[in-house]
């Protein structure tokens, strides 16, 4: 009985160390998100995806975001190298083979967050 209790005891710091360990180490982790969207019909060359931690200014790409990707002509996307527990917005151009931009898409939001199950499969890897 005392074995257990002793073994307990010592149990009890280590699992409490890396409870907040995951916790505060996960404030400072990078997210990633997933977008797609559907094809466009016409003429079209490709997509960029448009984004940062401010909604968009105006409907076309000039009044826009911070950061922007060409995906090519992917109708999915994975972003990462985000901050985690921020809020971003995103839209969506097309382009044709002329390299003409069309405006923004609708506009989405997303909170990125890595929740302790994802702090603790990457520390894992």
């Amino acid at each position: 009985m005392a074995k257990k209790i002793i073994v307990f005891l010592v149990c009890i710091p280590f699992v409490l160390f890396l409870a907040f360990w995951l916790l505060f180490r996960n404030s400072t982790q990078i997210g990633e998100t997933f977008l797609s969207w559907n094809a466009s019909e016409g003429d079209i060359a490709g997509y960029r995806i448009y984004y940062g931690t401010n909604p968009r200014t105006e409907s076309c790409p000039q009044g826009g975001y911070t950061e922007n990707v060409d995906v090519g002509s992917s109708t999915q996307y994975t972003l990462t190298g985000l901050e985690n527990n921020t809020t971003y917005y995103f839209s969506v151009t097309s382009y044709n083979s002329g390299k003409i931009e069309s405006c923004f898409s609708e506009e989405v939001s997303k909170l990125v967050s890595v929740g302790l199950l994802d702090s603790l499969k990457k520390s894992i890897k």
